[in-house]
């Protein structure tokens, strides 16, 4: 937190999986939040400031040694542009405004082009280049991707001052991240060997948050809510961490007409890169997918699709 007072732009680097949007979401913004220092957060992504969505009349921000950058004349594609609107009511109360970048990897995977790119760019930038201002910007990036950034000088100066390194959990980190949480709400794990059992696991995962989260999901869904007990039972049912998801893929799959199966893996491959990063699509893009449109619709109505914009 204190980096925040002296560098107006932070940037949390890490590998796939490491928990950089967790690690800001969930671990530096409810601190501030707590810090009595009327701090306020925006959250953006790249790829939603680019959508045609984006308020094109929100009013822009415009720092005081940038006035003719590419963000004046296109608030589109500008992720600090809503930030003024929470500025001067922070600013009354001494507080200060967050805007946090997520995913910034998104600006190289998902099409933008050179121009586009900049405009971002230069919109963080310019409304990082002021210390004394009342707002910060946190941008959070793969680390694989930390080259692309080197092309813009002024972006590549403010990482260097601000880069921080988010790495992977280790054993006992991912530990903590699964017993504390469980432990604050008065359950338990049945036994200690359960424990054991997922952290052993894990360790030949590549990338173990999302593995642990979402076992300890499926294992929260299936607790013994009268003795306030996450089950051996229940794990073992789930197949382990290595079987948990693949068990519920499966099952989701087996549910599927052999169409509506084909469908589904032409949805799963036009919403990743080549990069092997998640890839935005629109609704009318997917629906293009299924030639007859019925398979789509009663999906749609069903579930609604998350990452399309």
């Amino acid at each position: 937190m204190s980096r925040l007072h002296h560098h107006p732009l932070l940037v949390v680097a890490g590998p796939s999986g490491a928990g950089k949007s967790s690690f800001v979401r969930a671990g530096l913004i409810p601190a501030l939040k707590r810090s009595g220092e009327g701090w306020e957060a925006l959250i953006v992504r790249p790829a939603r400031a680019r959508s045609p969505r984006w308020p094109s009349s929100a009013p822009t921000w415009r720092p005081r040694s940038r006035m003719s950058t590419p963000c004046s004349r296109s608030s589109a594609t500008c992720p600090a542009s809503s930030a003024p609107r929470s500025a001067p009511t922070a600013a009354r109360r001494r507080g200060a405004v967050l805007v946090f970048v997520d995913q910034f990897e998104e600006l190289y995977t998902l099409g933008a082009g050179e121009d586009e790119r900049a405009a971002f760019i230069a919109c963080l930038t310019g409304a990082a280049d002021d210390a004394s201002s009342p707002l910060r910007v946190v941008v959070s990036v793969r680390s694989d991707f930390l080259d692309r950034m080197a092309g813009d000088r002024p972006l590549m100066a403010a990482v260097t001052r601000g880069l921080f390194f988010l790495p992977p959990m280790g054993r006992e980190e991912l530990r903590a991240a699964l017993v504390r949480p469980t432990e604050a709400t008065g359950h338990t794990f049945e036994t200690e060997d359960m424990v054991v059992a997922m952290l052993d696991a894990l360790e030949t995962s590549v990338t173990p948050l999302p593995l642990l989260q979402f076992t300890a999901t499926k294992l929260w869904e299936l607790r013994d809510r009268d003795r306030r007990l996450l089950t051996r039972a229940s794990y073992d049912e789930l197949g382990g961490v290595a079987g948990a998801l693949a068990t519920h893929a499966d099952a989701v799959m087996a549910g599927l007409s052999a169409r509506e199966q084909r469908l589904a893996r032409a949805i799963f491959l036009r919403l990743c890169t080549p990069e092997r990063t998640r890839a935005v699509v629109s609704m009318p893009d997917l629906c293009e997918l299924d030639e007859a449109g019925d398979a789509w619709r009663r999906s749609s109505s069903a579930s609604p699709t998350r990452g399309c914009s």
